[in-house]
């Protein structure tokens, strides 16, 4: 069995629409634990509705975070195999038979599933939409959306609409993928040479992996606070352990767009105060391990640099490193690889060629 894993906090509304998605699936063979992290809204309303359409498990906690919640969840799940699956994810119809299938066929992998977006409650000033949404929007609902967009909250699908009408629905407040799709450029993981940060892919919104290795792994760290890396840091953890990392795409799930606070100047897709949530965890990452993969997963954030060019600096600089050890010489190889970088790029934009 898969005991899917799924923390909660005040997502009532998105929440409804994932568990009636959950009550659509072709596989059976699966219980749902669902954590409330302290939440204040009528989430305790909503599982009590779906306590008889699914074999769900209600734990509540007060507001420890997401890392306390999900173990707290695998403590009290019983599947073999463990699926991580936020609460304002709608899933596809297939989406436990996929990780099943994948897991039963490679057990010792981590399998981290495809991900979309889709607007299912506007709020208005409250959601971080680019303009090709709103353009794909207007296209799709016609004048409704121009009524919409004048209200201050509308729910644009309801439970029923996911569990009887799924298809429609979904097509209707498609988005597109989800903005981390970027992060290897649209390369499929395995066809990259050498890739070295196949765990920073790993995010338990679309996840499944075998629960021994998680426990094996230690868990997740609830010196996470906050939004951002906690998820990650367990999988390079378990990368660590020998596991393998894979994208699995056919296992779908769609991200419902919802309030994050205000937007980040540098970062359209992020708020302010994740923002400052994220840089406080990678911190703690890379405090907790000081290996060359946190020190440049580290720097490289800080310098906002693509996630294929990263790899390719974490390969120069492991190669480099010798028997440097200290803080100061790690600053100091990693100024020389970027120093080199930037000369062999503009030596290649005015057209020079290295001699031999």
């Amino acid at each position: 069995m898969i005991s899917v894993i799924m923390p909660t906090f005040n997502k009532a509304a998105y929440l409804n629409l994932t568990l009636a998605s959950f009550a659509r699936q072709t596989s059976k063979d699966y219980e749902i634990v669902l954590i409330d992290d302290g939440s204040v809204d009528s989430t305790p309303a909503i599982a009590e509705k779906y306590k008889n359409k699914l074999n769900l498990i209600y734990l509540k906690q007060d507001n420890l975070g997401r890392s306390a919640a999900r173990n707290k969840g695998i403590a009290a799940s019983s599947g073999e195999y463990l699926l991580f699956n936020d609460d304002d994810r709608i899933v596809q119809g297939d989406f436990v038979d996929r990780h099943q299938k994948a897991l039963l066929g490679e057990s010792n992998t981590v399998h981290i599933g495809g991900k979309g977006r889709i607007l299912t409650i506007w709020c208005r000033n409250q959601l971080i939409l680019q303009g090709k949404d709103r353009r794909k929007l207007e296209e799709r609902l016609g004048d409704r959306w121009h009524r919409i967009r004048k209200t201050a909250y509308a729910e644009l699908a309801s439970a029923e609409e996911v569990e009887t009408n799924f298809k429609p629905t979904i097509d209707r407040l498609y988005l597109g993928k989800e903005f981390e799709s970027d992060h290897v450029l649209g390369v499929p993981i395995d066809q990259i040479e050498d890739f070295r940060l196949k765990w920073m892919l790993g995010t338990t919104a679309n996840l499944s992996v075998s629960k021994d290795a998680v426990i094996e792994a230690g868990m997740f760290d609830t010196e996470f606070k906050g939004w951002g890396m906690e998820d990650s840091e367990l999988c390079y953890r378990l990368d660590r352990n020998g596991l393998e990392l894979k994208e699995y795409p056919e296992a779908l799930n769609y991200h419902q767009i919802h309030p994050i606070g205000r937007k980040f100047w540098m970062n359209s897709t992020m708020s302010a105060s994740r923002m400052n949530e994220l840089k406080r965890n990678i911190e703690y990452f890379y405090e907790k391990f000081r290996t060359p993969s946190s020190y440049i997963f580290r720097r490289t954030f800080y310098d906002n640099i693509p996630t294929l060019i990263v790899n390719e600096i974490l390969i120069q600089f492991e190669g480099a490193l010798g028997e440097s050890d200290t803080v100061e010489e790690w600053d100091s190889l990693y100024r020389r690889i970027m120093r080199d970088r930037r000369n062999q790029s503009i030596r290649a934009k005015l057209g020079f060629r290295s001699k031999g």
